[in-house]
C-alpha cells in the first residue's frame, strides 16, 4: 500500500532532474565500475521515507488512516544548485494532495530538516568536488 503513495508523490515531482528512491546509485559502466554517481548526474532528488504508519479509531480495527513522512534529499554541485532543485520540488509538492486508489489525501506539509551543507563523505569522481545537499520532510494523512 506504502509504494501506490510513493508512486504518487513521484508523479507530482518536477522534470529535469534526475531521481531516486532510497539511495543515489549511477549507472555501472566500463569506466565506472561501481556506479557512482557522477557529475552528469547532479543536480539530483532521492526520495525516501517511512513505510507509512496505519492507525484506525474503527471499533473492529481495521486500519483507515495512514500517516506518510516522505523525505526528499536536493543534492547538486552548488548551493545554488541545490536551491534550484528545492524550490522546484517544494512548489510541484507543498499543499498538494496525492492521488491514491481507496484512499483520500490530506495536503503534503513541508519541513525543513537539514540546512543545506557539503556532503565531506562524497568526492564527485573528475572534478574532486563535494556536493551540497539538504534535507526536506513532507508528511501526509490519507484516509479511507
Amino acid at each position: 500500500m506504502s509504494k501506490a503513495h510513493y508512486d504518487a508523490l513521484e508523479a507530482l515531482l518536477p522534470d529535469g532532474f534526475t531521481r531516486f528512491r532510497g539511495v543515489a546509485e549511477g549507472e555501472a559502466s566500463e569506466g565506472n565500475p561501481d556506479g557512482e554517481v557522477n557529475a552528469d548526474d547532479y543536480p539530483f532528488i532521492v526520495l525516501g521515507g517511512n513505510l507509512g504508519r496505519d492507525s484506525t479509531e474503527a471499533m473492529n480495527g481495521d486500519p483507515d488512516t495512514r500517516e506518510m513522512r516522505f523525505r526528499i534529499t536536493y543534492s547538486g554541485l552548488t548551493f545554488d544548485s541545490v536551491l534550484i532543485v528545492l524550490e522546484a520540488v517544494r512548489t510541484a509538492l507543498n499543499g498538494k494532495k496525492l492521488v491514491v486508489q481507496g484512499w483520500s489525501s490530506g495536503i503534503l506539509r513541508q519541513e525543513e530538516l537539514l540546512d543545506i551543507r557539503a556532503d565531506r563523505d562524497v568526492t564527485i569522481p573528475g572534478i574532486g568536488l563535494h556536493p551540497q545537499f539538504a534535507v526536506d520532510e513532507f508528511t501526509l494523512v490519507s484516509a479511507r
